[in-house]
């Protein structure tokens, strides 16, 4: 028995040691370091884990702010999952592995198949940490994304553009043809065109790398033109937008020479140097292509249209198709007197598209003669007669793009009504008869008084409603002001916060005594609540004589009902609103629909007005008890 277990204990040894000398030949300290190098992998994958995840959280948020994930870190992301599933693949059969170990851990039972996986532990383990210490090496995680290079947008219908598209086509086409305009009046279909053309440079084959459709801010015109391309070459952030105007075309100018690009510019209100813009001028005909739309045949030429394009307001047939597409045939059919008011009303709306749109959606519930004598005659131009010379004809002068009527042969503007209350006026009136000096306050006392005079308020009334006929649009301001502050208001300047003001579209001056108009155009917004907001301020003086500033402000947002349009107005020192629009905001977007304020000698009030679209009263006059 004795000799049998000593053999049994010698065989055991011998065993042993050749197992460890195994291991030794083979990778002992793999084996060696198997428990703790499983421990430093559970570990590390779980840090790593950690940290992809806190990346992806950052390049979400980028992401929100127009950036993608740059490829070296979307990389690097693919590499942490496939690192991160091996290891987890390891880290499953710990258990098993460990238990194959013995003297300490310095050996195994089968050291053959430990040194193998302790070895691939230890590959893992190194791997992983190296995709931890790697991301401390980015630069950037996000980079700006680049716009597809062809974006096609959404159009409503169209009528009667075909010939005008298929021109428009076959320019971007001749190499001869370089730049080509679109004019014609406001709500004509200019925009629809420009649209139409981008839909069809993206949706057919051809030789273009690029279309940049560019809708033109009047606020820093050049700037926010160069933004907008920058933002399609990958130019974006406070750093490249806060460069200079030059700087700025000298990047795009660097990227544009490169591509053959078509640029649509939309609603361009005075002719612009494409040069500055940074728009390279060689192979302008062959390789890029500028169209543009304007109000103006004028900005036309300036802008060197090689082809210019003008767009007409609809003919009937073309306005009644319209129509009937919108309204349907049912209602008309059915009583052959509202079939001939529709016809009527559908030659009232002057061929403009949007006009007659919006008139069909509006009848297409009413199905009494009534409701359809009583639509025709709220669409009815009012005729102005300003001293008996001007009647239905009001000239739209296109090249100015002003406002402008013929009166005794001189250019007066339309949009001041009445006639000036001067110390001549004064002198006239009994009371003041053989008064030495006529004083600011005696000329708005009398302005005041005859703010009726010779229905010049009535003249006024029915051009605002002529405006609201041509600019049928509920989100467009017209303001309506009389001036009884003794003197003469000039403008000085007008804020747009949303909408915009076209030059031509406010009085430059208002006499004491007379009233004065202008139109704030609304504009439509897929990021932010559109409509009409802003602000116009005239100069003139107190009941002192000190300068001094009127202000009138609006917001008539285009997402709420017209219930929620608000008015502001103040009068301070000459110059005061230049700085604080931001304070002028804040004040008007907590007012409401009226607002009445003193300062200084000088008095406002104003107020808004809902009839077919909102528009704002106001009175400029001097507040007489401190002029006492």
């Amino acid at each position: 028995m004795g000799n049998i277990f000593k053999t049994q204990i010698t065989f055991n040894c011998e065993a042993i040691v050749i197992r460890c000398v195994e291991c030794i030949g083979k990778g002992w300290v793999y084996v060696h370091e198997l428990k703790e190098n499983l421990t430093s992998l559970e570990t590390s994958v779980g840090q790593l884990r950690g940290i992809k995840n806190d990346m992806m959280r950052r390049i979400s948020n980028a992401e929100r702010k127009g950036k993608k994930c740059s490829d070296e870190v979307q990389f690097w992301f693919s590499r942490v999952d496939n690192k991160i599933d091996e290891s987890n693949m390891l880290l499953k059969n710990r258990q098993h592995q460990i238990a194959k170990l013995c003297i300490g851990g310095c050996c195994s039972t089968n050291c053959y198949s430990s040194y193998k996986f302790a070895k691939k532990v230890d590959k893992r383990l190194k791997e992983v940490k190296d995709l931890v210490k790697q991301q401390k090496e980015f630069k950037e995680i996000a980079i700006v994304a680049l716009p597809e290079p062809k974006v096609a947008v959404p159009v409503g219908t169209t009528v009667g553009l075909k010939s005008k598209l298929d021109s428009i086509n076959s320019y971007l086409l001749d190499k001869d043809v370089g730049i080509v305009g679109i004019f014609g009046e406001g709500k004509v279909g200019k925009t629809t065109l420009l649209m139409e053309a981008n839909n069809n440079i993206c949706d057919e084959t051809n030789s273009f790398e690029l279309v940049i459709l560019v809708n033109v801010s009047r606020q820093s015109m050049h700037e926010s033109i160069q933004n907008h391309i920058g933002q399609k070459i990958g130019y974006s952030g406070e750093e490249w937008t806060s460069k200079s105007l030059y700087d700025k075309a000298v990047d795009i100018l660097n990227v544009l020479k490169k591509k053959k690009f078509v640029l649509l510019l939309d609603n361009i209100f005075e002719a612009i140097d494409l040069t500055e813009l940074g728009i390279p001028q060689k192979r302008l005909n062959m390789d890029y292509k500028v169209v543009f739309t304007t109000n103006s045949k004028r900005i036309c030429s300036q802008m060197g249209a090689q082809k210019i394009v003008e767009v007409e307001p609809l003919g009937f047939e073309d306005s009644w198709g319209l129509f009937l597409n919108r309204i349907g045939e049912d209602i008309l059919n059915a009583n052959p007197e509202i079939h001939d008011l529709a016809k009527k009303l559908v030659r009232e709306c002057c061929g403009i598209p949007i006009i007659l749109i919006k008139w069909a959606k509006e009848m297409a519930s009413k199905s009494t003669t009534q409701d359809w004598i009583d639509a025709l005659k709220s669409s009815k131009t009012p005729l102005i007669d300003l001293e008996g010379i001007i009647d239905s004809k009001i000239a739209i002068e296109k090249d100015d793009d002003k406002w402008t009527t013929t009166l005794g042969g001189k250019v007066a503007a339309t949009n001041v009504f009445g006639s000036p209350i001067t110390d001549k006026t004064v002198r006239e009136l009994p009371q003041y008869a053989g008064r030495r000096r006529i004083t600011s306050k005696d000329r708005a006392v009398v302005a005041f008084a005859r703010e009726a005079e010779d229905g010049k308020d009535v003249k006024a009334r029915e051009y605002v409603n002529w405006l609201k006929m041509k600019y049928k649009d509920e989100h467009s301001t017209i303001g309506l002001f009389y001036n009884a502050t003794g003197c003469t208001l000039n403008f000085s300047v007008y804020k747009d916060w949303h909408g915009y003001f076209n030059e031509g579209l406010y009085p430059k001056s208002v006499e004491n005594g007379q009233w004065g108009v202008f139109v704030h155009m609304h504009e439509d917004s897929i990021v932010d609540r559109g409509g009409s907001s802003g602000a116009i301020v005239y100069s003139g003086e107190n009941a002192f004589g000190d300068e001094c500033d009127w202000m009138l402000a609006w917001d008539n947002p285009s997402v709420v009902n017209q219930a929620h349009t608000k008015v502001f107005t103040e009068a301070r020192e000459k110059n005061h609103f230049h700085n604080c629009w931001l304070i002028i905001y804040d004040l008007l977007s907590k007012s409401g629909r009226q607002r009445r304020d003193t300062w200084g000698g000088c008095l406002s009030d104003i107020s808004v007005e809902d009839t077919n679209g909102p528009f704002l009263t106001a009175t400029l006059s001097l507040s007489l008890e401190s002029a006492n």
